[in-house]
């Protein structure tokens, strides 16, 4: 195996992508593309067209998304999170498979298991995560390692509403994905002690949970707190989860810790729209119009909830956000730029008067560049 371009032609991109947690959709295997024809590959969230375009490339489309297309790097760096030189690295360790079997649903009862390790170079070298942190009660059990073929990698396990096991987070330098078979739309990582705390904290991925955890949580709150994770982009289904978790548990108190950009603030307000202690809330809709153009909100009210009606909209005119209205319903569109997301995320917390929720967000664009630059600073001033 050569350079990027020879990746393109060489290695064959529909069993390499079946290897990757998809299936064929048409449960035939089509495994010499031509130009003449198109293999359709799906999982739970999408559908990829797989093709040799008249250069002899090989391509994937999205049927989902005109602009998510491209080879075999597209697919490593949109999908798996890998930076150009770990690309190079994982294509020239991957070993084909030439009869790629379609991939079996997974038994309901089948369990991941992750195997426990004190000592992770990625956790405490990269990520400058001390071990009394990561091995704290409140995460037992809930990191270790996975191996896939001969590589390991620091795991977190997933689990679903009945805190059963049902897949795995898989991260190392460079490299971010679910293990095969994982069912993460509905699951999260979660910690302990669900139901005896008070205070629920929502983050993108485990890594800022832990980096929050060292920089403040555990000084502040000790084993009083309960840390959840999407791993990544929030589903209905987490969010029917930790809609769940907050009805079911008597918390006082919920904190967003996501990134300080448009995609952890946009990840905070749904968050705000979905959630609330009272089932007979409000409801709230988000509709998003693609990852640059404006976001769309539409805010459901009983009519006979006039009270709330009127604090919102007097909160959404005092940070200048314009809106439409009925008898029992407030539309608005909002430009996704971090500002703009900003006061309406303000703007959301006033008007909708959830002072259960409480929004912290880094310094820095996560919670672990501002946990790194501490350790820095702190090294910087070793004698």
């Amino acid at each position: 195996m050569g350079n990027f371009e020879t990746y393109k032609t060489d290695i064959n991109l529909l069993e390499f992508i079946l290897s990757h947690g998809y299936q064929l959709a048409n449960k035939r295997l089509q495994s010499e593309l031509s130009t003449s024809k198109t293999v359709k590959v799906k999982n739970e969230h999408e559908t990829l067209l797989v093709f040799r375009n008249e250069n002899n490339h090989q391509l994937y489309w999205n049927a989902h998304d005109n602009r998510d297309k491209g080879s075999i790097i597209d697919f490593c760096y949109s999908r798996l999170r890998l930076n150009p030189k770990s690309i190079h690295s994982y294509i020239k360790s991957y070993e084909p498979q030439i009869n790629v079997p379609i991939q079996q649903p997974k038994p309901e009862n089948q369990l991941f298991q992750i195997v426990p390790e004190y000592q992770h170079a990625y956790l405490q070298h990269t990520r400058k995560l001390d071990k009394s942190i990561y091995m704290s009660s409140i995460f037992q059990g809930l990191i270790g390692t996975y191996s896939i073929g001969k590589f390991t990698n620091t795991a977190f396990l997933l689990r679903n509403k009945n805190l059963q096991p049902v897949g795995v987070e898989l991260k190392s330098k460079g490299f971010s994905q679910s293990a095969t078979g994982s069912n993460k739309s509905d699951s999260l990582w979660i910690t302990h002690n669900l139901n005896a705390n008070k205070l629920l904290a929502l983050t993108e991925n485990p890594i800022d949970a832990l980096s929050h955890y060292q920089l403040y949580g555990k000084r502040k709150y000790g084993t009083a707190i309960t840390y959840a994770s999407s791993c990544g982009y929030l589903t209905e289904g987490q969010i029917d989860f930790i809609k769940e978790l907050t009805l079911n548990n008597n918390y006082s108190e919920i904190l967003l810790l996501n990134d300080n950009d448009v995609d952890g603030i946009s990840y905070n307000i749904r968050v705000l729209l979905a959630i609330d202690l009272h089932p007979s809330s409000p409801q709230h809709q988000l509709i998003k119009q693609g990852k640059k153009s404006p976001i769309q909100i539409k805010i459901h009210i009983p009519s006979l909830d006039t009270d709330t009606f009127i604090h919102l909209k007097n909160a959404l005119q005092h940070y200048y956000i314009q809106y439409e209205e009925s008898a029992d319903w407030l539309l608005y569109e909002i430009p996704k730029t971090v500002d703009h997301m900003r006061l309406n995320q303000t703007a959301l917390l006033e008007g909708l008067r959830k002072n259960f929720i409480h929004v912290e967000l880094p310094n820095r664009k996560d919670f672990n560049e501002d946990l790194q630059a501490s350790v820095a600073s702190q090294e910087m001033t070793l004698p």
